[in-house]
């Protein structure tokens, strides 16, 4: 089973609504086919994408192929790395950086509380564009009648009593995971912890459900 990329590819047809509207940061990988150093950057920006899955979009351009877009960027050389914060550029590498720059850069506009083992947590407006782009598999740790009433679209629901035995289960999809309990509670600290110590990319709902909610996006019920 092949790994879906976490970094999507933009174009001057999509950028607006890519990067200019993202509800979350975003990295930018300005490149071209023909540029060697670009090939070197890129298992860089993508291993950055997965582990910031969630609390950052990274995105790629084809210079060649995106002429305005490198020309509103003054693009000289590739690659380049643009770091865009509410619709603005915030911040840029140059070359083929190494990891540890990619990261500094990120972390400098990347929002998110910490939880167990130093992960970031995603709040419900971030999640909801993550489900939107199916970048994530989400998964409700509740008991089954509670997740019946309401939960987060494209939920799995796996019962935290039942987590342990499911992990390998879960990894087959090859996505960052997000859990949710009731409200962020125990339950969900310890799914965290369950996750991470199988080095399962994982972060948590802050709020849980109740937040989901209370933000009004969509919920579905099982009948």
């Amino acid at each position: 089973m092949l790994s879906q990329s976490p970094v999507t590819k933009v174009t001057e047809a999509t950028f607006e609504q890519e990067v200019l509207q993202s509800e979350v940061p975003v990295l930018i990988d300005l490149y071209a086919d023909w540029c060697a150093p670009c090939r070197t950057l890129a298992p860089r920006v993508e291993a950055v994408a997965r582990e910031y899955a969630g609390r950052l979009k990274v995105v790629k351009i084809n210079t060649d192929e995106s002429p305005r877009i490198a020309k509103a960027f003054r693009v000289q050389s590739i690659p380049m790395l643009v770091m865009i914060a509410e619709g603005r550029p915030v911040g840029m590498l140059q070359g083929a950086v190494s990891k540890e720059e990619i990261v500094k850069l990120v972390d400098e506009h990347v929002g998110g509380s910490v939880g167990p083992g130093g992960i970031q947590n995603l709040k419900a407006p971030e999640l909801a564009q993550l489900v939107k782009e199916r970048r994530v598999l989400v998964v409700d740790i509740r008991e089954k009648a509670p997740y019946a009433r309401a939960h987060v679209p494209t939920a799995l629901n796996v019962p935290l009593v039942e987590l342990e035995g499911k992990v390998a289960e879960l990894a087959i999809y090859r996505r960052p995971i997000i859990v949710y309990d009731r409200s962020y509670g125990d339950d969900a600290k310890r799914a965290l912890e369950i996750l991470t110590a199988q080095r399962l990319p994982a972060a948590a709902l802050e709020g849980g459900i109740l937040a989901w909610e209370s933000e009004g996006f969509d919920i579905e019920r099982s009948n």
